[in-house]
């Protein structure tokens, strides 16, 4: 699965650009790069100290959780050899032995993670199913989870898969919290050697879309994988957009030069709304060319690389490579 995970991330990191008029000048440009990434970590932070991203950051931590999914040591979210039905029943964090103690029956997975907070907190699973891959890992076809404060809901999540010539086929996962939602959609196509490849993702908070996204792709069949041939990419990030192309299929892997094949076959560009063209997203080699990475090319023709305003970004684009 983590092969799968990684093409889907990356689609993640290429996810901000649509046409507006005008190009800023570098200094405008840079101002506008750094305001995405504020706008970014302030969101990762009030995400990350929601009380049910903090559940989900404690069980992920604990091995031993009675849940699917555990955190790799690469901090993927990986699925575990899991029996639904055999863990069924009430669970309790006990904090003297680390452990979580198995304390009543349930047709679901109950678990209560903390006994020393003002509220109750329930973890509640009450569906899961998983079928193997072609490389042989589990991949999730069913999951139904919510979180109770107090017998109130204030989170939940619903999932559904389709595999076929052991690969997904077709995602819906639907998650709602106290003040947000958030869908994608995952549909895979194949006829012969050829097929698509389509992924939408939006995230509203309080009614405002903040992430709204659109990748369409076309691609190849290996005999148990596929590869990309061409990715049409559509973003409203915030305030920022991102819209592009990618033709994987003409750029040469072996050229001597790969980071000329790559951008005369890729045109990328950012925006930010209502106030013109940031510049082109294109691969160029670091310092002393040891390593390619991703830069931002400004009107002015210079260069800088993303993660010197994007780090988070950063991060999901270098796992290309």
């Amino acid at each position: 699965m983590r092969s799968h995970n990684h093409i889907i991330w990356y689609f993640v990191l290429l996810l901000f650009y649509s046409c507006t008029p005008g190009s800023m000048n570098k200094e405008d440009a840079e101002r506008s790069l750094k305001v995405l990434n504020s706008d970014l970590v302030n969101f990762g932070n009030r995400m990350s100290e929601s009380t049910e991203m903090k559940v989900w950051a404690f069980l992920l931590e604990n091995r031993e959780a009675p849940i699917p999914f555990y955190k790799n040591s690469n901090s993927f979210i990986s699925v575990k050899n899991f029996h639904f039905d055999e863990m069924k029943g009430i669970y309790k964090w006990n904090s003297l032995d680390k452990k979580f103690d198995l304390t009543g029956h349930s047709e679901q997975i109950i678990i209560l993670p903390d006994s020393t907070g003002k509220h109750l907190l329930q973890f509640i699973v009450s569906d899961f199913n998983s079928a193997k891959v072609s490389s042989g890992e589990a991949f999730p076809t069913s999951v139904k989870i919510q979180m109770k404060e107090d017998d109130h809901e204030i989170w939940k999540l619903d999932y559904l898969a389709e595999l076929a010539d052991g690969m997904p086929k077709k995602i819906e996962l639907k998650m709602k919290g106290k003040e947000y939602t958030m869908n994608s959609n995952y549909l895979r196509t194949k006829s012969g050697e050829n097929g698509t490849l389509s992924l939408t993702f939006s995230f509203n908070h309080l009614m405002k879309t903040l992430i709204d996204t659109r990748l369409d792709c076309t691609i190849g069949y290996s005999r148990q994988s596929y590869f990309l041939k061409t990715i049409d990419i559509n973003q409203q990030l915030f305030d920022h957009e991102i819209k592009g192309e990618v033709d994987y299929a003409s750029i040469d892997p072996t050229a001597e030069d790969y980071t000329a094949s790559f951008n005369s076959h890729s045109k990328v560009f950012l925006f930010e709304k209502r106030k013109g063209r940031i510049g082109d997203v294109i691969l160029e080699g670091t310092e002393n060319n040891e390593l390619n990475d991703f830069f931002v090319r400004f009107k002015d023709k210079s260069t800088k690389q993303i993660g010197e305003f994007l780090p988070v970004f950063d991060k999901l684009m270098n796992l290309k490579y």
